[in-house]
């Protein structure tokens, strides 16, 4: 899954609901920023994601154990 930012060069990729991973464009290159991994156990599994609607670049992510 992909998600991109609007306003911002930034784009998300979720890789298999256990890898998240922030990249960043800049001079027409991607740059990955940031990648979170979660266990791969069910319970421990992206459930989802959002952008903050209040705070810019503020991400959200909540696994299925809560």
């Amino acid at each position: 899954m992909v998600e991109f930012k609007n306003n911002y060069a930034l784009c998300l990729y979720l890789f298999d609901l256990i890898i998240v991973q922030l990249w960043t464009s800049n001079n027409y290159h991607w740059y990955l920023k940031q990648q979170m991994e979660f266990p791969a156990s069910l319970k421990n599994r992206v459930a989802c994601f959002t952008w903050d609607p209040e705070v810019p670049l503020r991400l959200h992510i909540m696994t299925r154990g809560g």
